[in-house]
């Protein structure tokens, strides 16, 4: 195990259980806590000759400061190969780099790029239910902006949101609950017949 690790403490939560009946289980890996995915996940990134693994390490867990240093210490050939073979997996143009330590911070900014914020903050249902907009379009529209906003989430964010961390998955969640508050103060005020049409008229129910 990297001298490394000893250094790093996850910020998720401890208390993520073994996987149940019924949920995901990726082998390979402990389901016990945090850190136990990280020591499985450093041993990867320091002994693996496939860019994949390491591709599919970083994109479920927050890369620790010391992963750049980690891939850095890799051989320079098998790093530039990693680099190309990670840019053609993310459908990016191999960019410019001087030194191992650049591809390999090149390499884990790749993996790890978080996507642009919400497209969908909710700001506008209320303005528009207080309004003359008849209700199929606000319904429309809203069912439109949901479902583009949950087509925008991955797979790997979730598992990894599963496991106590912060990522794209909080900011949709933050997103649809604040929306949800607002409708919850606007039925408080002006009584709930409009939401009872809107939900009724939802494209996807």
């Amino acid at each position: 195990m990297p001298d490394a690790l000893s250094s790093y403490k996850p910020t998720a939560v401890d208390s993520v259980g073994p996987a149940q009946n019924g949920s995901v289980f990726l082998p390979q890996y402990s389901h016990t806590n945090p850190r136990y995915w990280w020591e499985e996940a450093l041993q990867e990134v320091c002994q693996t000759a496939d860019p994949g693994a390491i591709n599919n390490a970083l994109r479920l867990l927050p890369a620790p400061s010391n992963v750049v240093a980690l891939l850095s210490n890799r051989g320079e050939g098998w790093l530039n190969t990693c680099l190309e073979v990670i840019c053609k997996r993310h459908n990016v143009k191999v960019p410019p780099y001087n030194s191992p330590e650049s591809a390999a911070r090149t390499v884990v900014d790749i993996i790890t790029w978080r996507r642009s914020p919400p497209l969908f903050n909710g700001d506008w249902i209320v303005p528009v239910l207080q309004g003359k907009t008849a209700i199929p379009i606000i319904s429309e529209q809203l069912d439109f902006d949901m479902l583009r906003e949950f087509s925008r989430t991955t797979t790997s964010g979730w598992l990894a949101w599963r496991l106590g961390y912060t990522n794209e998955i909080t900011d949709f969640l933050d997103t649809i609950i604040t929306a949800r508050d607002r409708l919850i103060c606007y039925a408080q005020s002006h009584g709930t017949a409009k939401l009872e049409s809107l939900l009724q008229a939802l494209p996807s129910q």
